[in-house]
C-alpha cells in the first residue's frame, strides 16, 4: 500500500495554480498561440472528452505519474474552458470556483453545518443531497430519474436510471432476483431475432437495461465488467478463444451467409456486450463464421456495442 502523502500547502497550490492560470491566460492572449486563440467551446469539447479517457486508461493501469499527467490536462482544459467564458462575457473562473465551493459546502451539511461531526451512511448522503436539491435550490424534477445528462454514453446513462430507479424503490430484492426477467427477456429477443427491424432494437433495449440491473445489483459496475478479459473474447465450443482483428475483407458479407444457413433456425446460444473491442467487427459490418462439425456458430454485430453470438443448428 502507498504511503499517504500530506495535503499539499495552501501557499504552494495557490502559486501553482496562479502560474498555470497565467499560462492559459498567456496562450489566448494577442501575442500567444495562434492555435489557442483560434479555439472554442465546440472545437475543445472532442479534446477535453479524449482527456477524461486518457485519464480513466491511466486509472484502470494504477499508474500515478500517468494519472498525475492526464489530471495535469484535464485542469488546463478547465482553465481554458474558464478563460473562454471570460473571452465570451459567460462567466469568470472566479464565479466557477465560487459556485462550485458553495454547492459543496451546502450539500455536505453533515461536515459544514450544525449537522457537523453527525454519523451518516452513504445512503442517507444521497437522499439529502437530493432533498438539498429540491428543498434548498429549489431544482425541481418531473421525476426522480429526471437530472440525467442528455450527453451521457448510452451505457453509463441506463447505469445511471438504474440506481435511481432503485432509490425510488424500483428494484429487485437481489441479483438472484433478476435472473427470471433476464429469462424472459432473452426470450423476447429469440421470438423477434428473425423479424428484426425496431421490434427487435426494442427487445433489444429492454434486455440490456435488465443486464444492467444484474450487473448493478450483483455489486459491479458496467463499465468494469465490459472492460475485463471476457469482453475481448468470443466463446467458441465451451471455451474462450482471443478475438485477433481480422484482415480486410475476408469475412462474407450478411447476403452469402444467408445462402449457406438457408433451412436453418437461428437460437440463441450466447450473447456478450462489448466495449471498443467491438469496434472492428462492426465497422466490417458482417458476420463472422466459425465452421464447426456440429454446428454453424456466428458473431452477430448489432450495433451500440451489443454484440450476440449464434448457434445454428
Amino acid at each position: 500500500m502507498k504511503s499517504q502523502l500530506r495535503p499539499s500547502g495552501r501557499a504552494a497550490v495557490r502559486e501553482e495554480f496562479e502560474s498555470l492560470w497565467e499560462v492559459v491566460c498567456r496562450l489566448r492572449s494577442r501575442d500567444g498561440c495562434p492555435w489557442d486563440r483560434q479555439q472554442d467551446f465546440a472545437s475543445m469539447k472532442s479534446q477535453f472528452l479524449a482527456e477524461v479517457y486518457e485519464y480513466i486508461d491511466a486509472l484502470e493501469r494504477d499508474d500515478s505519474p500517468a494519472m498525475a499527467e492526464e489530471l495535469g490536462d484535464l485542469f488546463f482544459h478547465l482553465l481554458f474552458f474558464c478563460r473562454l467564458g471570460e473571452d465570451d462575457g459567460r462567466f469568470s473562473l472566479v464565479e466557477v470556483l465560487r459556485r462550485i465551493r458553495a454547492k459543496l459546502v451546502r450539500r455536505h451539511p453533515h461536515v459544514f453545518g450544525d449537522g457537523a461531526g453527525q454519523k451518516i451512511t452513504c445512503d442517507e448522503v444521497a437522499d439529502n443531497w437530493e432533498k438539498i436539491k429540491r428543498e434548498v435550490e429549489g431544482k425541481v424534477y418531473e421525476s426522480r430519474l429526471d437530472g440525467v445528462p442528455a450527453s451521457l454514453p448510452p451505457l453509463q446513462k441506463a447505469s445511471l436510471f438504474s440506481r435511481k430507479a432503485a432509490r425510488a424503490g424500483f428494484d429487485w430484492p437481489s441479483a438472484a432476483a433478476v435472473l427470471p426477467k433476464l429469462r424472459e427477456e432473452l426470450g423476447e429477443v429469440e421470438e423477434v431475432l428473425e423479424e428484426g427491424g425496431e421490434r427487435l432494437e426494442e427487445e433489444l433495449g429492454d434486455l440490456m437495461f435488465v443486464l444492467i440491473n444484474l450487473v448493478r445489483l450483483a455489486g459491479f459496475e458496467p463499465d468494469r465488467v465490459l472492460a475485463g478479459p471476457a469482453a475481448n473474447s468470443l466463446p467458441v465450443s465451451g471455451r474462450w478463444r482471443p478475438r485477433p482483428p481480422p484482415p480486410v475483407g475476408t469475412w462474407p458479407k450478411w447476403g452469402s451467409m444467408n445462402r449457406k444457413v438457408s433451412g436453418s433456425r437461428p437460437k440463441i446460444g450466447s450473447f456478450l456486450l462489448m466495449n471498443s473491442a467491438s469496434l472492428w467487427i462492426e465497422n466490417y459490418n458482417c458476420l463472422k463464421s466459425l465452421e464447426k462439425k456440429s454446428a454453424w456458430n456466428f458473431c452477430l454485430p448489432l450495433g451500440r456495442g451489443l454484440m450476440f453470438v449464434i448457434s445454428i443448428t
